[in-house]
């Protein structure tokens, strides 16, 4: 026993140890009992661990950081104790790789720092060290990284505001609550992992059931497609792009969360497809999908773009994701997603709206084969009306006629319809069945005859050439015919 310890002082630093060390495994009991009840919140654990870490180490203030893979920036997860201007719950910044909850992140190990007042770094000005030395009178700092399979994801930090250092046994305490972090932070990770994949799953099956009972119509499926997207994906803006039909502009059939006036911008949407640098188009062009952290932030928003300028100023959108909607490798649409702040979209945000673009194109292709079916059927039932009524008038051809204008108009979306035949000695085009006689129009062909010699009119001029006349636009008949 050494000279300066009596008998009598024994028992009290046994007591002491027996104390703490009962104190401690209290700690981690409790810890433990909170990881049990908190499996999808790892905020209750890590609370735990940084209340029982300062208060076990003598520390008036315990932060946990964690650093984002994404953005690289290291992000307060929790903080307890004495309120501190230097570091509070939810702030991020850049890591510096010279302050020790880097440090201790980098090297794998714990860093403590035994007077923060008589260290290089203060004596450098670096302003969070400044800063928690004057303003905060924080003098000694310890930092015990969140190391899981050999890579650190985060530290504890604790700190005191006397020049006191961590002993080895506190320094290994705080590992031990640093280990048990690690287990809620991966606990909660798989769980909300395997919430997310139930949820995805069951976000497909009812894609899918819109798209068993949606064979007319694709736009159910699109409204789904889009809800889920938005949902899962956290973006509040959401809308699908189509080719037209002659793939020269991108058009939007369906949206989802946008403000009235972006709203109309995307219902009269028509990019040309060739032509826009915009990423809606660009993914289709380029069949890939694309990524923007700000477009804020880009050519097209600073160049003035309009459509890129209403994006940002009528919608806040921030964050943008587009992925192709390929229909054998060619693009044939899009799906457009937006966060209201910078908030990058993950590798598996890609992967999920990539399967639910693969779906649109599954419900475009079953509308598309049943519109052709159901097309084919109405043009055989209409060719079986047309020689039920030559059959039932040998004597009278007018029955037929009306017959087949009235399937021609019917069939082909056309408002107005007539059959214009050759006079017996073959100069005139003479209208004798129409199937409006409402239309003014109709009426002239009546009263006007076509002469086939005199004028250029272009049931004339088929008749002449023996050549189908289609003219998607007579205002643009280049040899000037003004008169059908």
């Amino acid at each position: 026993m050494p000279d300066h310890m009596s008998a009598e002082d024994v028992p009290t630093e046994l007591d002491a140890a027996l104390s703490e060390a009962q104190a401690r495994e209290s700690a981690l009991r409790e810890i433990l009992q909170v990881i049990s009840r908190s499996r999808a919140d790892e905020k209750p654990v890590i609370d735990a661990v940084l209340e029982n870490a300062a208060r076990l180490c003598g520390a008036p203030a315990a932060a946990l950081e964690i650093l984002d893979p994404l953005t690289g920036q290291m992000r307060f997860v929790a903080t307890w104790g004495d309120e501190m201007k230097s570091f509070k719950t939810g702030d991020t910044y850049d890591p510096d790789p010279n302050l020790i909850v880097v440090r201790s992140i980098n090297e794998r190990k714990p860093v403590q720092v035994e007077d923060a007042a008589d260290d290089d770094l203060y004596r450098q000005g670096q302003p969070t060290r400044v800063q928690m030395v004057d303003e905060e009178g924080i003098r000694t700092l310890l930092a015990v990284p969140l190391v899981s399979a050999d890579k650190a994801m985060g530290a504890i930090g604790l700190y005191r505001k006397e020049a006191r250092a961590f002993t080895a046994e506190e320094i290994a305490l705080v590992e031990a609550f640093a280990e048990q972090a690690i287990i809620a932070i991966d606990n909660v990770r798989q769980f909300k992992e395997l919430a997310t994949r139930f949820e995805r799953e069951g976000a497909t099956r009812e894609i899918l059931e819109v798209i068993s009972q949606s064979r007319a119509n694709e736009a159910p499926v699109f409204d789904a497609i889009l809800e889920n997207a938005s949902r899962l994906c956290n973006a509040p803006l959401a809308y699908l792009c189509m080719t037209t039909e002659d793939r020269t502009h991108v058009i939007s059939p369906a949206r989802r969360g946008t403000f009235e006036k972006f709203g109309e911008t995307l219902d009269n949407l028509q990019v040309p497809l060739a032509e826009s640098k915009l990423a809606l188009a660009r993914a289709i062009n380029e069949c890939r999908v694309f990524r923007e952290d700000d477009i804020a932030d880009h050519e097209l928003y600073s160049s003035g773009d309009p459509d890129r300028v209403s994006m940002v100023e009528n919608e806040g959108a921030r964050s943008l994701m587009v992925v192709p909607l390929l229909n054998k490798g060619t693009g044939v649409g899009s799906i457009t997603l937006y966060r209201r702040k910078v908030d990058p979209f993950r590798d598996d945000d890609v992967t999920l709206v990539e399967s639910f673009a693969a779906q649109a194109v599954i419900a475009i292709e079953n509308v598309r084969q049943f519109r052709e079916l159901q097309t084919r059927l109405e043009r055989e039932a209409a060719t079986r009306e047309v020689l039920q009524a030559i059959s039932q008038s040998r004597d009278d051809e007018q029955p037929v006629f009306e017959v087949i204008l009235e399937n021609a108009a019917r069939l082909c979306n056309a408002p107005h319809a007539g059959l214009l035949l050759v006079n017996d000695d073959e100069s005139l085009l003479q209208l004798v069945a129409s199937n409006s006689a409402t239309s003014r129009f109709i009426e002239q062909l009546k009263e006007n005859p076509h002469s086939l010699t005199k004028e250029d009119s272009l049931a004339a001029r088929a008749i002449r050439t023996r050549q189908i006349g289609h003219y998607p636009d007579i205002a643009d008949d280049p040899e000037g015919s003004v008169s059908p």
